[in-house]
């Protein structure tokens, strides 16, 4: 079966879901094509570790977040989701940033570059040979979103499968 990277995240995600289902067919089902989509995953991700001058340069970056942003009563740096708040205009800060952002260029761009390979990988195509698990081996608590999810990998027990693996 042909998925692209995406597709292969999507996938596994869909088969955590199912992972706690019961029936020894479809968990054996289930376990099989996760081990196969991890093998691929990690191929797909092992250049995908920044460089030890990339994690300096983004702990030094963190360090003036959280100098610079607004701080609670407490000092503690506030924070909206994972951005901290209070940096947006204030020039000293981005004056900071763009500093030690012209002093590491070079790991920047080199970051930079490994995460539009990894961009571009995913957008590829990768032939992962599934283990199709039968309709009458799904269990019945499955909600329509799980199996929705795992589609690709159910066999609809007519002479065709659910979708065709190519």
């Amino acid at each position: 079966m042909k998925l692209s990277g995406n597709e292969l995240i999507e996938l596994h995600a869909a088969l955590e879901k199912v992972s706690d289902l019961k029936g020894v067919k479809f968990a054996y089902g289930v376990a099989k094509n996760k081990n196969r989509l991890e093998s691929e995953l990690k191929a797909l991700q092992t250049g995908l570790t920044p460089s030890d001058e990339y994690v300096e340069f983004d702990k030094k970056r963190l360090a003036l977040c959280r100098e610079y942003a607004t701080k609670d009563e407490k000092g503690v740096p506030q924070t909206v989701g994972r951005a901290f708040v209070g940096l947006d205009g204030n020039e000293e800060f981005q004056a900071k940033v763009t500093a030690l952002q012209d002093e590491y260029k070079p790991a920047l761009d080199a970051h930079q570059k490994l995460l539009d390979e990894y961009n571009a990988a995913l957008k590829g195509d990768f032939e992962i040979k599934v283990h199709t698990i039968a309709l009458k081996d799904v269990p019945e608590d499955i909600t329509g979103g799980q199996l929705s999810g795992i589609i690709v990998l159910v066999e609809d027990g007519e002479d065709d499968k659910a979708v065709p693996s190519n």
